[in-house]
Order: structure tokens, then C-alpha cells, then sequence
């Protein structure tokens, strides 16, 4: 049963497990994790110099966890049976790359936010 095994929050569980890649020694998913979190800060940046306004984009990704978070509870519960046996693993991996766009997507947006501060100072036009 998945709720036992990994406890009582999808999202939680892939908080758990989101510092593997980072510190597992292996360098291929070192690679991938920072290449979806590179992914997710280069959209968002290409989306707010381009539109100035880009909320979707992270909320995509939060609406993808609790899609993924509603799925869990109700496989937990016994109403549905999507998440089962090792198949648990591909969904964790797939909650896992949706925060590290997410990561990458807030850094995207910190990034914009220090482009265009610098730029305005640039031009002589200070930004509050």
C-alpha cells in the first residue's frame, strides 16, 4: 500500500526525496536535476522579459503536484488504484523534476527581478 510505505503526503514524499539528485555522487542525475531546474529558470525569465507578467507558468507546476497530491490520497484511501507497487517510483520522479522547475522557475523569476533593477539603474530610472 503506497500510504504506508511513503507516508501521508505525496508532496512531502518528493520533498524527501528532491535532495537525491544533488547529493547521490552520481552525475547523471546531478546533470538532470539541475537541467530541469536551468529549464525552468530559463522559461520563466524568456516569459517575463517578453510578457512582464508570467504567474501561469509556476503555478502550472504547483497545479501539477496537487494533481499528483490528490492522485496519492486517493489511491491512499482505497478509491482509486493509479499508484501501485514499483510504479510509485515514476511518479516520484515525476513530482521531484516538477520541483526542481519549480526551483528553477523562482530563480528564473529572482533573476529577472535583478535584470531589470539593473537595467533601470542603468538608463538613471531607480526602481523601488
Amino acid at each position: 500500500m503506497v500510504h504506508q510505505a511513503f507516508g501521508y503526503s505525496f508532496v512531502l514524499t518528493c520533498l524527501y526525496f528532491s535532495p537525491y539528485p544533488l547529493f547521490a555522487g552520481d552525475e547523471i542525475l546531478f546533470c538532470i536535476a539541475m537541467g530541469l531546474a536551468a529549464a525552468g529558470a530559463a522559461f520563466q525569465f524568456f516569459l517575463l522579459y517578453k510578457r512582464k507578467k508570467a504567474r501561469w507558468f509556476p503555478m502550472l507546476c504547483i497545479g501539477v503536484l496537487a494533481v499528483l497530491e490528490a492522485q496519492y490520497q486517493l489511491t491512499a484511501f482505497h478509491i482509486i488504484n493509479a499508484m501501485g507497487g514499483h510504479e510509485i517510483w515514476d511518479f516520484i520522479f515525476f513530482g521531484v523534476a516538477a520541483l526542481f522547475v519549480l526551483l528553477g522557475a523562482v530563480l528564473g523569476w529572482a533573476a529577472y527581478w535583478a535584470y531589470s533593477r539593473f537595467a533601470s539603474r542603468k538608463r538613471g530610472r531607480g526602481v523601488l
